[in-house]
């Protein structure tokens, strides 16, 4: 299907540059209308395309990947084409920067070919292309995930590029790539459902309000050309900022400002003040009549390639680099000092007289918008001059969580300023609440109007449950700005579940639905692990989302895709990466355990056993992987691995030798490689599996229990010491897994029960690294208590620790439990929605018979007291698997089932 005649074009790599945006062009004359059939464009890009026909928007992609396995995407053009003169616009925008969709190899490239007799679209073809200058190159990250924050000015381009017509001036012929240069393979059909591009509006206009004016903002937006290369920095390092105030009177003022401290003529203050909100300290300052000259050491934040620090002074006080009326610039910036170096002058307040300081004009708008936005006030709880306007915010509430194109249709002067901003939290007062929960997460993205009543869609896919807009006043006496409408075009891949579940209980049903909403919210061609903060692929989080998207659909590409990502991305150590693809090179090594299990379900679920074959030798070169450390109990030590294990473990949980998660799970992968063997007629290597399973479950029955305590330890320390960690994360593995005799598995029982009654307190209470069970780890132990016949325990614990999720009906399910408590934190992250597989399996008691085989299923409720029936169904490739169950007064059960041709549901139970 690709085509030989096609070339890669693009940018050599020495004129690449960060944030790039080429647009291609390709004009179709006298195009005939009137003929019937297909006429498919083929296409590929690195790293993200648009695609316009006449000015409307068409599609976006490609597929994340790999460069040595590209996709390409192949879009039907005939149902956008008219009669006559026609233009096919794509822009390609190319990240160069670090993200968690994206390989570091990345570079610049397009290629595209397809077309019908006499129309070819082979590049580079009669292709033409231009640089879209209007994308800042130097944004800080939208997140420490995602590339970097948007920041466009419109009036650098013009609509008539994407029209049909003459092409005026700035183009030029595609330009070939160098074979050399071409850095990718030859890229093969996209193989993983594509974005609906569905347009959704909001659930409704939660605020909209004027905009206090708050007074000088004024800061410094570092690049890393100023700093240095931020990976080579060592020590800890800070920058010294001085600048000038001059005041009329003695006075106290509010003086906002970054982190950091401080000093105004010698006297020392920003050390122990509290920060408010959006990164932002306050401190009272007191101001002399005359000059004053605030100094102050700033902690310098390593690997953030663009950095920001930034200040706020009261209307009518402004700030000066000299203490001279008409200085033009703000401030003064030191070059990178060691933090301990606090010198003399600083601290005197005295000026400062050294070639090597920078002087920047402080520049609000030069700052990163999230920044700017973080600080605003409304109008009527700010107070100041009512007759200043600092602008307008509506915010949206979209009533779930939505990823997807921004659409936004505005009337406004030429170079007012936009900001769109999108979060999971609000403020009490109703605006986003940026940096609540990470201080890299700048997810605000910026617009500079061209004037008039203009439309702008969005470059890049964002993600969140709130949507706010900020609507800054014009520097000129204006029209007074409006926006006119707002809508998203969704990127997500995943629609309404044809799955069901109730059960009388609403709390179960509102968990069993937040669960499938939170996937829904984050799939594309991956399942991300939260599409507003991060868009990564993660191993473990792929494990419970695999296991959802089966109650939603029977379509499983998503979840073949991501364990083909996860291989095509190891690493020649043969670990694989936590998340792929990205810049993200680093394992944690339980998780390269955890991907042989998420292979496992995958042909459990799917009986696919193709995928088990492509990807064998991946699995091979996993168990031969040099990382892996024998000690002499023949259980692996974690020196110098990057466990992660969970976020509520112990951080002595993840280190020592013979760590007992490490293990356990490397029994758990063991097994399952042994049965992906027998599946593959491979019995020799199933064998050897198996056998080595054995002797790990021995050693780590032997030499990791506590017998005065009835337990196993977390690891052996040095000296050969027990960690004297609770090990509950350890203990769960063990006891779901069956390590050890019978009664120590007894033993191990008794304790992690125990010790499960006080874990949501214990994880409220002592936040993260508690050594508590958070809610994505219980995906190891629910099912095991429902097998064993502890039921009603495991929906104790579900409720007990996902009912207080979903009582403000926000629909989707947070990272952490205990974040939650504390108002942090991502709230849609599929990774905690195994409840609702629970819930599927155990309570509705629909379950797949065989392994491999998903056309034979059971149907075997639990008894669970207050549960007396329960209705259901499951998507099947072939239909739907529709049952419902009554328990009578006589304790019988009551059953209907209706499954499509050619599956059989067996009833267990009389």
């Amino acid at each position: 299907m690709f085509s030989p005649r096609a070339r890669f074009v693009g940018l050599p790599v020495d004129e690449a540059h960060r944030s790039q945006v080429l647009l291609y062009r390709l004009d179709l004359d006298g195009y005939d209308g009137s003929q019937d059939g297909e006429l498919c464009l083929h296409l590929f890009a690195e790293t993200r395309y648009r695609l316009w026909v006449n000015g409307a928007f068409v599609s976006s992609g490609p597929a994340r990947f790999v460069q040595s396995a590209p996709l390409f995407d192949s879009i039907d053009l005939a149902p956008f084409l008219g009669s006559g003169p026609n233009c096919i616009a794509v822009e390609v925008h190319h990240y160069g920067c670090s993200s968690f969709q994206t390989m570091p190899e990345g570079r610049d490239g397009f290629i595209a070919w397809g077309g019908r007799g006499s129309i070819d679209f082979s590049t580079p073809g009669s292709w033409k292309v231009r640089a879209l200058d209007g994308w800042a190159k130097d944004t800080a990250l939208y997140t420490f995930a995602l590339n970097a924050v948007e920041v466009r000015d419109t009036r650098c381009t013009e609509d008539a590029w994407y029209l049909p017509g003459i092409l005026g001036d700035g183009w030029e012929p595609a330009r070939l790539l160098p074979e050399a240069e071409v850095a990718w393979g030859e890229p093969a059909p996209r193989n993983v459902p594509g974005p609906s591009f569905e347009r959704a509006e909001p659930h409704s206009l939660v605020l909209q309000e004027s905009l206090a004016d708050i007074g000088e903002i004024f800061g410094i937006h570092f690049p890393d050309t100023y700093l240095g290369p931020p990976r080579i920095i060592e020590g800890d390092k800070c920058l010294a900022i001085q600048f000038w105030v001059e005041s009329d009177r003695s006075q106290t003022i509010d003086l906002w400002h970054h982190w950091g401290v401080y000093w105004i003529s010698g006297d020392v203050f920003g050390s122990d003040t509290e920060e408010s909100s959006g990164l932002r300290m306050v401190s009272a300052v007191s101001l002399k009549r005359g000059w004053n000259c605030i100094c102050g050491f700033v902690k310098y934040l390593p690997n953030t390639v663009y950095w920001d620090c930034m200040f706020r002074l009261p209307r009518g006080l402004r700030a000066s680099a000299f203490p001279t009326a008409d200085c033009q610039d703000r401030l003064r910036v030191s070059p990178l000092l060691d933090e301990q170096s606090q010198k003399e002058w600083i601290v005197a307040g005295q000026p400062v007289e050294n070639a090597d300081w920078m002087t920047a004009d402080g520049d609000p708008w030069k700052l990163t918008p999230a920044r700017l936005m973080a600080w605003q006030k409304l109008k009527f709880e700010f107070g100041g001059d009512s007759k200043m306007d600092g602008g307008t915010v509506w915010v949206f509430d979209f009533g779930r969580e939505v990823l997807s194109h921004v659409e936004l249709e505005v009337d406004a002067e030429p170079g007012q300023i936009i900001d769109v901003g999108y979060d999971e939290w609000q403020q009490p007062n109703g605006m986003i609440d940026l940096y609540r929960t990470n201080p890299f997460v700048h997810t605000v993205d910026r617009y500079v109007l061209r004037g008039g009543l203009q439309k702008i869609t969005g470059l890049n896919p964002r993600g969140g449950h709130f949507l706010q807009v900020v609507m800054y006043p014009s520097a000129g006496a204006g029209k007074k700005p409006t926006l006119n409408s707002l809508n998203v075009v969704e990127t997500r891949t995943l629609k309404a579940a044809k799955g069901t579940f109730a059960d009388g209980s609403a709390v179960d049903e509102a968990i069993w639905k937040a669960s499938l909403a939170t996937v829904i919210g984050s799939a594309e061609d991956v399942y991300s692990d939260s599409p507003w903060r991060e868009r990564g692929a993660y191993i473990g989080d792929f494990t419970v989302n695999q296991l959802l998207q089966g109650l939603i659909d029977a379509d499983l590409r998503i979840a073949r895709r991501c364990l083909q990502l996860f291989a095509q991305s190891q690493l020649e150590n043969g670990q694989f990466t936590c998340v792929a693809p990205a810049h993200h090179r680093t394992p944690h090594e339980d998780f390269s355990l955890i991907w042989v299990l998420g292979l496992w379900e995958h042909w459990a679920m799917s009986g696919d056993k193709s995928i088990v074959e492509e990807l064998w030798p991946n699995l091979q070169r996993l168990w031969d992987s040099s990382v892996w450390q024998p000690g002499s109990t023949g259980l692996w030590g974690a020196e110098g691995m990057k466990l992660f294990i969970d976020w509520g473990v112990r951080l002595e949980d993840r280190q020592g030798d013979a760590n007992a998660v490490l293990n356990a799970l490397r029994i758990l992968a063991l097994e399952k490689s042994a049965a992906l063997a027998l599946e593959l007629g491979r019995t020799d290597e199933a064998e050897a599996f198996q056998g080595e399973a054995l002797k790990v479950r021995e050693a780590f029955a032997d030499a990791l229990w506590i017998a005065a305590e009835g337990r196993f330890a977390a690891c052996i320390e040095k000296k050969s010491t027990f960690s004297n960690s609770p090990a509950a994360h350890a203990n769960l593995l063990a006891w779901s897994l069956k390590i050890g005799s019978a009664s120590q598995v007894e033993s191990v029982q008794g304790y992690l029960f125990e010790f499960l009654e006080g874990n949501l307190e214990l994880g409220l209470n002592e936040g993260r690294f508690a050594g508590h069970i958070e809610l994505y780890f219980f995906r190891y132990l629910l099912s095991e208590m429902a097998e064993r016949g502890y039921g009603e325990r495991a929906l104790s614990l579900i409720r007990q620790h996902w009912g207080p999720l979903v009582e403000d009906g926000f629909g989707t399910l947070p990272e952490c439990f205990y974040r939650f408590k504390d108002g942090m934190g991502s709230r849609c992250h599929g990774w905690s929605g195994y409840p609702a597989v629970w819930y599927t399996k155990w309570v509705l008691g629909l379950r797949q018979e065989f392994a491999g085989d998903p056309d034979h299923w059971i149907l075997d409720p639990q008894r669970i007291e207050g549960i007396d029936q329960a209705e259901g169904s499951l998507p099947h490739r072939l239909g739907l698997i529709i049952v419902a169950w009554t328990r009578e007064a006589d304790r019988s059960l009551k059953v209907e089932i209706e499954a499509p041709d050619g599956v059989r549901v067996r009833r267990t139970l009389p």
